[in-house]
């Protein structure tokens, strides 16, 4: 399915102060703000790639603003909990939110988090809108993030986006070149404003940096990840937002900031991008909503594909589900758990751990544990520009079957799905595809008292430029 490609100026007004506000701006106020005014710790979480999962990355110097501006009253200290996955890019994070943060809405109370930040600013780029994926869970970049907010204030939490994507080519190089029109920056913007989800616009800011000789500074490489200089301005200015967030429904003359006379109109992100675009009014500071008032209800999904569910995802990627994925595996013919150069290189590979196939005809074997009988299946996996592998995966009851030799018994789908491991976008990244969308042709067959296997078989590509054995996944994921 493809994604809306309505323009965004043709966006309707979303939650407009004369309409009352919108979800994200009432949890920021009672999640974020009353906490901090409070004295209550607070607990930040992150997804994103590999510039949120550096070590010491923007997440951690907020954290020490935070620590050194709004203590805790009892002594505890501001938290960071970051599930950013080096080459993840937004599909995951959509269907393994409550997974990252074990959190499920039926079972918990309380949210673990009381704000979100989202990064996905290059993975997405190599993701074109309603291309990526070529099964059943095709999904753009655009319903990625609105399937990321939708849960996420749902729990209800509220959410930022760190909008990283700065310019293409090398930034060392000249002349530069503002890519933000061309990336999956304007894909996030449209969700982020329909949702009233402030953008953090770090690639704004070095647009409009009057010092040209200063921009490599900011990161360690050609202009993709940042320096601690990078995460440090990426970090005040996400202290900028929270600032003005706080200094909502305050006398001037007491406010941090003054915002008596200017300040965005709350019905979409507080941003220039789509301030500028949107023509959006100036209005007077607004009124902090009441803590008492009853949450606003979420906007129509507009990009969203398929029904949202609760997902319990199994990957290497996870912490806390690397134990249980590799107990999973109880057929490993040609394939082995390690961690190895082929996800970007030495920086990114040392904390991708996957299973991992040298040769064709190599067959895995996921045990789901009374899991997918019912609900649809997906696997993660690597797709790269590498030359790489196919894979012929499926669902059934017989673990000792194999691609060649199909069991007579049911089968998810009914003929295996071919993943290819590679794409000509020039990345390498982790990908989500569903396999099995509990169809009843499945769910009517399938004995609920037998075990259920997801099997991945590698191939050789069906593609004559595309050559390669090399294949990894890093787990699966199964929805309620």
């Amino acid at each position: 399915m493809a994604a809306s490609t309505t323009p965004l100026t043709a966006l309707p007004p979303t939650h407009r102060l004369a309409d009352g506000p919108s979800r994200n701006f009432q949890l920021l106020q009672r999640r974020v703000v009353a906490k901090l005014k409070n004295g209550e710790r607070l607990r930040i979480g992150i997804v994103g790639g590999s510039i949120s999962a550096m070590p010491n990355a923007y997440g951690d110097h907020l954290v020490e603003w935070l620590n050194r501006n709004w203590p805790a009253r009892d002594g505890s200290q501001h938290e960071v909990i970051n599930m950013a996955i080096p080459g993840s890019e937004s599909g995951v994070a959509s269907i393994c939110l409550g997974s990252f943060f074990r959190y499920s809405p039926s079972r918990d109370a309380e949210p673990p988090i009381d704000l979100l930040l989202v990064e996905f600013a290059y993975n997405d780029n190599g993701i074109l809108p309603g291309s990526e994926g070529e099964t059943d869970f095709t999904i753009s970049r655009t319903s990625n993030y609105e399937r990321i907010f939708r849960s996420a204030l749902s729990w209800p939490i509220p959410a930022m986006v760190i909008e990283l994507v700065s310019y293409s080519g090398d930034v060392r190089r000249p002349p530069l070149r503002n890519s933000f029109l061309s990336s999956s920056g304007y894909s996030h913007a449209l969700v982020a404003q329909h949702y009233s989800v402030p953008v953090i616009d770090f690639a704004q800011t070095m647009y409009s940096w009057p010092q040209l000789d200063d921009l490599a500074g900011f990161y360690v490489d050609k202009g993709i990840h940042l320096s601690q200089p990078g995460h440090i301005l990426t970090a005040s200015l996400i202290a900028r937002e929270l600032i003005l967030q706080l200094s909502i429904g305050t006398n001037a003359s007491s406010s941090v900031i003054d915002l008596s006379k200017v300040h965005p109109d709350n019905s979409g992100p507080s941003w220039p991008h789509v301030a500028a675009w949107s023509a959006q009014p100036f209005a007077p500071t607004p009124e902090a909503p009441s803590p008492d008032a009853p949450l606003s209800p979420l906007p129509p999904a507009r990009w969203q594909y398929g029904p949202m569910r609760q997902w319990e995802c199994l990957s290497s990627q996870i912490n806390h589900t690397k134990a249980a994925l590799e107990n999973s595996a109880v057929v490993q013919d040609g394939w082995e758990m390690m961690i190895d150069q082929s996800d970007g290189g030495r920086t990114r590979s040392k904390s991708r751990p996957g299973f991992t196939a040298n040769s064709t005809d190599s067959h895995l074997v996921y045990d789901l544990d009374g899991r997918g009988t019912q609900g649809p299946t997906a696997l993660l996996y690597r797709r790269s520009w590498r030359e790489s592998a196919d894979a012929l995966v499926w669902l059934d009851q017989d673990k000792s079957a194999d691609g060649a030799k199909r069991p007579s018994g049911p089968s998810c789908p009914e003929s295996p799905v071919r993943l290819h491991g590679t794409w000509t976008t020039p990345t390498t990244q982790m990908v989500l595809d569903e396999i099995c969308g509990g169809d009843s042709s499945w769910t009517s067959k399938a004995d609920s008292q037998k075990p259920t296997y997801l099997h991945v078989v590698t191939v050789e590509p069906d593609r004559e430029e595309k050559e390669g054995k090399y294949f990894k996944s890093y787990g699966f994921a199964v929805a309620g």
